[in-house]
């Protein structure tokens, strides 16, 4: 058995951020009108009524761009439904896992997050549920990783999931559609954005950072990248950090985060 272990960091509350009601707030009537087409949703309609209207033609598009099209719609026309699990379970043909679950909602609520897993065992998809969540709510995600290489492959995959208006590039070398919502970088590149004079602008409505291969932190060379990225970030961003290998100085990352955040962490753990 593996455990797979998040740390979940308080910010925050998200809804001061991205003006959002919590779950437990959401009212039972969800529509202020009825859309045309939409006559069999009422006032009255619950968000399992209405995910029962849209679940078929989100499970035909899921893995398309257009899925982020037609959830940015819904999200447009029944505010409120982005923070209903049950919305991102429609988007893969498998069951999420617990930690899965709880990575989303923990961003979710405002909290920051750090996933260790084995490799292959699920841990990006709580990134790509990150990205669906910021994109239709018309927000930005920075996704870095240590490697050009492997920068260049997530912004291929990322084009084919999410469309590739949606996805830029930046590698140091290369920039290609800079400024799109989802943008792909080395960790060096996000750290110099941070201290860039013009940081403001750059890092602007951008609701979360994913460090992929966060176990870089340990690199005797390279480490104090990501140690300075977390420092550093601005607190209305939340964090998410991916590691498939243990990270050996998860004392000082969390010491470090709490310095950041000035609130205590809190963990839970689960198996599979």
């Amino acid at each position: 058995m593996f455990n797979i272990v998040l740390f979940l960091l308080n910010l925050i509350n998200l809804s001061a951020f991205i003006n959002i009601a919590p779950c437990s707030l959401l009212p039972s009537g969800l529509l202020s009108q009825n859309y045309p087409g939409n006559d069999d949703l009422t006032t009255d309609s619950t968000l399992d009524e209405i995910l029962e209207r849209y679940k078929s033609e989100i499970i035909e598009k899921r893995g398309t761009a257009e899925v982020v099209d037609r959830l940015e719609n819904l999200v447009g026309r029944f505010p409120g439904i982005e923070v209903d699990i049950n919305l991102y379970k429609l988007l893969y043909p498998f069951p999420l896992d617990e930690f899965q679950e709880n990575g989303i909602k923990s961003l979710i609520q405002g909290n920051n997050v750090i996933v260790s897993t084995p490799t292959g065992s699920g841990k990006t998809l709580v990134g790509e549920l990150a990205i669906y969540f910021a994109l239709m709510l018309g927000l930005r995600v920075a996704y870095t990783t240590p490697l050009k290489a492997l920068s260049n492959q997530k912004f291929a995959d990322f084009k084919n999931r999410y469309g590739g208006d949606r996805v830029a590039l930046l590698t140091g070398d290369i920039a290609i559609n800079r400024g799109a919502p989802i943008t792909v970088m080395t960790t060096e590149v996000f750290r110099n954005m941070i201290y860039d004079s013009d940081s403001q602008n750059q890092l602007s409505n951008l609701f979360a950072v994913i460090f992929d291969e966060f176990h870089y932190m340990n690199d005797p060379d390279r480490g104090t990248v990501w140690e300075e990225s977390v420092i550093s970030c601005p607190k209305h961003v939340r964090i998410l950090a991916l590691s498939g290998a243990y990270i050996y100085s998860f004392d000082m990352l969390l010491s470090l985060i709490q310095h950041n955040i000035h609130l205590q962490p809190r963990w839970e753990t689960s198996a599979i």
